[in-house]
């Protein structure tokens, strides 16, 4: 034993045990491709102690059997070559690379690992591979060219899938498995020419060491706090599969009310019911497939077909249902939740294109709600690709400013003229056609880009009324829909007054009409917002009054110069004795308050005639005209206000 070297394999033990104890007690999320990486540590760990073994045995032919000799030899020789036919496969799973080397499901690199523990078997009675003569020293066979040729033949795989594959590899990942290849091909030389170093263990011991130094950027796709993938791991997942074209199932699962959660249980207990229900996600789905895409978001990938995905829902909906004990809460807690299942690459192709779709299919859970399962449809698909059209579009539009402004009438019911005009924002895409407000203005909050519409109408505006075409007919006020989202702002940073002024205007030609839901919310910031837009000459009307739950203390409260009420209420009256009883009440009201009332809405004379009797001073709506470009708006203020014609008469 004392001409063997044996320092580098106990050396390889050291290295290969403390790897994997990191590997299997750190924060990182295990994969197919990190699954094989352990085997290769658990193969490498096999090479160093049965090659020590091996050492001692035919150093010890009086102590250890020949029959024992052979069994670790064979172990030896296994164990190596499968640490390279590992490595192999660990290369196929993170290039995704899996179907070239496969039939059916059996892995084709396997057929040279097959053959060759075939001729290990056999090698005490045929000696092919090696053998342990008279004397117990150990002897190569004819056939070992072949175990070594195998294995540099694996060695060169490895290298070539790097080269070929490399985009799917990241810079460390492709140094890592280069090094090993070499690594692998210069220990097969050196051990030709010095056999007595016990070298082979720790070359692939460094290997292992180079590949899960490089494996560390997977920490960078796992949720440590969970123990879940991250979000930018479901966005690559889900790249792959649009690019191979294999179907799978997503689930989405949305945990509702976060504040609430919050409130009754702190941030520390909050965490704790994520934790459970990551927890239970990991447990149920096979894989570990589960991705937390943020607070409230979780993903499952789910790669079987639909019924599969449902069994999995259903046992997710079964669990949610029922409560979260917290430590040091004395009850027990429930979460609202919505499930969405959704296919890719059939219904997404991205996990961003999936977390879209699942907002469509849930809505705000609520602990109130029947349902929680919600599938992806025909009719939700459609829904859905119109929306990304329409922000497609609405994009498309705030860069090149191609927004056009609509105007409807507001008729002074006191003198039958005109008083001023709404400003409406139209969309027309020409692979779209025509976008209407209810439908790109949200989208527009949503994408953050809401200002710059407002921006574009007010410039349009202020425009129209600098070409004096609306002085010189009596109107020196337009009326601009301003955004939540600007009104809590209150033109802090000056822009709204920044446009009006560059146009040679005052404040008082233009109105601000701010939605009653926003105006009268229980959000401080937007009263705040409206009182500074007063503080700066900006004039505010509240448009939709009647649709949500304001009350008269707000509406005094607030520095308000017109309450614009909703059409449903004049509908509502119209039909209904006690709504129209409501309706008189509201307008007597907001008069004694000293403020100017207008309707909405009104679409023929009779609805005409009772706005006019319960004291309205303002009317807008079909009945005068619909909301016309500029042109043929001039038209119907110069046939009206120049000429006097009834505002009846388009």
């Amino acid at each position: 034993m004392d001409t063997w070297i044996i320092h580098y394999e106990i050396a390889s033990i050291v290295i290969v045990a403390i790897i994997i104890l990191l590997f299997n007690t750190g924060h990182m999320v295990h994969t197919r491709s990190s699954r094989f990486f352990n085997k290769i540590l658990y193969a490498v760990l096999a090479v160093g102690i049965t090659d020590l073994l091996s050492v001692y045995g035919l150093s010890h032919i009086d102590v250890v059997s020949h029959n024992v000799n052979y069994m670790i030899l064979m172990i030896y020789n296994l164990a190596l070559l499968s640490t390279v036919y590992l490595y192999c496969e660990y290369v196929i799973s993170i290039t995704k690379d899996t179907k070239r080397y496969r039939y059916g499901k059996f892995p084709l690199l396997s057929i040279p690992l097959i053959i060759e523990t075939v001729l290990m078997a056999t090698s005490p009675l045929s000696h092919l591979l090696f053998y342990i003569d008279q004397t117990g020293e150990y002897r190569r066979g004819p056939a070992m060219p072949i175990h070594l040729v195998i294995m540099g033949l694996y060695a060169v795989f490895i290298a070539f899938q790097c080269v070929a594959r490399s985009r799917y590899l990241t810079t460390l990942q492709r140094m890592a498995l280069v090094m090993y290849a070499g690594v692998v091909i210069t220990g097969v030389v050196v051990t030709q020419y010095y056999p007595q170093i016990l070298l082979t263990a720790f070359i692939e011991a460094l290997g292992a060491l180079a590949v899960y130094m490089s494996m560390q950027g997977e920490y960078v796709d796992s949720d440590r706090m969970l123990g879940t993938f991250s979000a930018e791991a479901l966005e690559k997942k889900v790249s792959n599969y649009t690019e191979s074209g294999k179907s799978v199932r997503l689930l989405i699962v949305r945990i509702g009310d976060y504040e609430r959660l919050n409130t009754l249980v702190g941030y520390e207990g909050s965490n704790e019911v994520l934790r459970n229900i990551a927890e239970f996600l990991i447990k149920l789905i096979p894989g570990r497939q589960v991705y937390h895409l943020n607070c409230l978001y979780f993903g499952c990938v789910i790669e079987g077909d639909m019924d599969d995905a449902r069994r999995y829902a259903y046992a997710i909906e079964d669990r949610l249902k029922q409560s979260f004990k917290i430590e040091g809460y004395m009850s027990a807690i429930s979460v609202p939740f919505g499930i969405a299942i959704v296919s890719c690459p059939n219904h997404v192709s991205s996990a961003d294109e999936a977390d879209a779709l699942a907002n469509i299919l849930i809505k705000e859970p609520s602990i109130y709600d029947a349902e929680h399962i919600y599938e992806a449809n025909d009719a939700v698909i459609r829904a859905y690709v119109r929306k990304q059209d329409v922000k497609a579009a609405l994009i498309k539009a705030v860069r090149n400013g191609s927004f056009e402004v609509y105007y409807q009438p507001i008729i002074d019911l006191s003198n039958n003229a005109i008083y001023s005009a709404e400003a409406l924002v139209r969309l027309f895409d020409e692979e779209y056609g025509d976008i209407y407000p209810d439908e790109f203005i949200p989208l527009a909050e949503e994408l953050g880009v809401i200002s710059q519409v407002t921006t574009c109408v007010l410039n349009r505006v202020c425009d129209y009324i600098n070409s004096g075409k609306l002085t010189e007919k009596g109107i020196s006020r337009m009326h601009v829909n301003l955004s939540a989202t600007e009104c809590i702002h209150g033109d802090s940073d000056g822009r709204l007054k920044a446009i009006i002024d560059a146009h040679g205007l005052t404040p008082a030609n233009i109105c601000f009409e701010v939605s009653e839901s926003v105006a009268f919310g229980n959000d401080y910031p937007i009263a705040d917002g409206i009182n500074k837009l007063y503080e700066a000459g900006l004039n505010v009307v509240v448009d939709d009054y009647g649709t949500g739950y304001s009350n008269m203390s707000e509406l005094v409260s607030l520095p308000i110069d017109i309450v614009k009420i909703d059409k449903s209420l004049l509908w509502m009256a119209m039909k209904d004795e006690s709504a129209m009883v409501i309706l008189k009440d509201i307008v007597q009201m907001i008069n004694k308050l000293g403020r100017e009332t207008l309707i909405t809405g009104v679409e023929d004379e009779e609805q005409l005639n009772v706005v006019r009797d319960i004291g309205v001073r303002y009317a807008q709506g079909y009945c005068y005209l619909t909301p016309v470009p500029k042109e043929k708006f001039n038209e119907y203020l110069s046939n009206v206000n120049e000429f006097g014609w009834d505002p009846l008469e388009k």
